[in-house]
């Protein structure tokens, strides 16, 4: 009996040391083929900015090309499903804000992700200050204009991004502390809202800054406030809402996952090339242009920027009543 027992032992202990070898070694070799970064959004966002920005450093830093996916939809809870459920080995990952990180879980029972027992956060890279813009039509040019509007047309409608994302909560809590009832029009992304927003099919919406200014050199629309508690430099002549409404202030962080299965050394490795391609001039530089801040957070500070925002943001929903429609 001491023999076979001790035969199992050591049969167990031989069979394991295949698997064990290959990790070490599926690990050593990463990234051995293009690394794909899934975007909850269409093109041209704020997400999908960062993505193939950082993106593009990423892949010299890796050796290995950085294929960008967008996959839009339910507030980018299809793109986080997806990552969610690939393969943990690092060569599928997500780009997210805050919505499919710290929003999605507080508004929706029925979400087929759990943001922190499926994702792995890798770093963040940028924070996004989110501006409101009008259509020129109307008589808004300041924060108090658009409360005397809003106040004068009940429902006035404003588009975003999409139901439980950032931008939508950052309105509702606006038009909650202006005493204003506004409808929330949801769209898949800024290259659908602001053609919406020019024709004069909705009345207002907020957005990173890198989408609106084409439109508002051009006339079409016009930025009327930030939703950051001070003036943003990408933009300083622009006042924060926080001016005519004190305290307020809203924004989102957006950054690099991996499926929560995602081996220590892989994970790492992402964590440090995306720390220094991050930081790389270029990447700020070109942040700015686009209208974002860098933002570079390690694995653990970032994730710990997730929690708080999602014990933030649940209260906020709360409060308000406001759910997944």
């Amino acid at each position: 009996m001491k023999t076979r027992q001790l035969y199992r032992i050591f049969l167990a202990g031989a069979l394991s040391l295949p698997a064990a070898a290959g990790a070490t070694a599926a690990t050593d070799d990463y990234p051995a083929r293009p690394v794909k970064v899934v975007v909850p959004f269409t093109p041209g966002g704020a997400a999908d900015v960062v993505a193939r920005t950082a993106g593009a450093q990423l892949a010299r830093r890796l050796g290995q090309p950085v294929i960008v996916e967008n996959r839009p939809g339910a507030s980018g809870a299809i793109a986080a499903e997806y990552v969610a459920r690939s393969a943990a080995d690092g060569y599928t990952l997500l780009v997210a804000d805050l919505g499919q990180l710290a929003i999605n879980p507080a508004m929706n029972s029925k979400l087929r992700y759990a943001p922190e027992k499926d994702l792995r956060p890798i770093g963040s890279v940028a924070s996004v200050p989110l501006f409101v813009a009008v259509n020129p039509r109307l008589p808004i040019a300041s924060t108090r204009d658009l409360i005397a509007h809003a106040k004068r047309h009940p429902g006035l409608t404003y588009g975003t991004v999409g139901v439980g994302t950032p931008h939508h909560l950052a309105m509702e809590m606006f038009a909650a502390r202006a005493g204003l009832h506004m409808t929330h029009v949801p769209f898949k992304g800024s290259p659908e809202i602001l053609p919406a927003l020019v024709s004069g099919d909705i009345a207002v919406t907020i957005s990173a800054l890198a989408p609106l200014l084409p439109h508002a050199q051009a006339g079409k629309i016009r930025i009327i406030a930030v939703a950051t508690e001070q003036r943003s430099g990408l933009a300083p002549e622009v006042p924060a809402i926080a001016e005519e409404l004190p305290g307020y202030a809203m924004g989102d962080l957006i950054g690099l996952l991996a499926p929560a299965g995602t081996p220590d050394g892989i994970a790492d490795r992402l964590a440090r090339e995306l720390s220094i391609a991050a930081r790389s001039p270029d990447v700020a530089q070109r942040l700015a242009n686009l209208g974002l801040d860098s933002a570079v957070l390690d694995p653990q500070a970032y994730g710990a920027r997730i929690r708080q925002a999602a014990a933030t943001y649940a209260r906020l929903i709360k409060e308000l009543g406001i759910s997944a429609e």
